[in-house]
């Protein structure tokens, strides 16, 4: 399709301002401008229009080609909205999508005899929500497709389930650079709350791919 270039001035209230008044599917955008400076950074824009986007958003922080992506979810009913965005995104780009659930560790808040006890019990826990992960996939692959219509299938992109153990971001980056992964599929909510929340930041700023944000 054809692709139209509008340069405009000034700062995020104008970008918040050609967001509404557009019908795009997808913001691309950097996480940091030109002064930023740290990698870690986040622009005032880009925290801006994340905070106001009701569209998906591309934080673009390498020029690579997609051709494996990672989808990390949390069992909340917008598991699905982040799950379907990431599989009709890398189906157009012909890519593969694997997905993750990381089961917290409680590492930053109990006692070090309590996380030996977690850390000792992993198996089970993963065991005990495998079953509650693989109803909630097969659910979200029925309406997704239902959605779609007949001819759409995302069964593909939605096969490859894994549950990790650990710290949530920690957990979640190491499998990034493991499995050389090309883009991050993540919500940017809270699961009980409307502010964005503190792992899709933390993702943000150490994630070394680029990231597909969904609200």
């Amino acid at each position: 399709k054809n692709i139209a270039l509008k340069i405009e001035i000034g700062d995020h209230e104008v970008v918040s301002e050609s967001l509404r008044a557009s019908d795009a599917d997808l913001v691309i955008m950097g996480t940091n401008g030109g002064n930023a400076p740290r990698f870690d950074a986040i622009g005032d824009v880009a925290s801006h229009v994340l905070r106001e986007s009701k569209k998906p958003i591309l934080f673009i922080r390498e020029n690579r080609p997609v051709q494996k992506a990672l989808a990390s979810i949390d069992l909340s009913p917008h598991s699905a909205k982040v799950l379907e965005s990431g599989a009709v995104l890398t189906q157009a780009l012909n890519a593969k999508m694997e997905s993750l659930v990381v089961i917290p560790d409680g590492t930053d808040d109990v006692s070090e005899l309590l996380q030996t006890h977690q850390r000792q019990n992993a198996k089970k826990t993963i065991g005990r929500v495998r079953e509650r992960v693989d109803a909630m996939f097969d659910q979200t692959v029925s309406s997704i497709e239902l959605g779609f219509g007949e001819g759409v299938e995302f069964g593909d992109h939605l096969r490859q389930r894994h549950i990790g153990f650990g710290p949530v971001v920690d957990t979640i980056l190491d499998r990034v650079q493991k499995h050389d992964i090309d883009l991050l599929i993540i919500g940017a909510r809270h699961p009980d709350h409307a502010y964005i929340g503190s792992h899709t930041l933390a993702l943000l700023r150490r994630c070394p791919t680029n990231v597909l944000v969904v609200p």
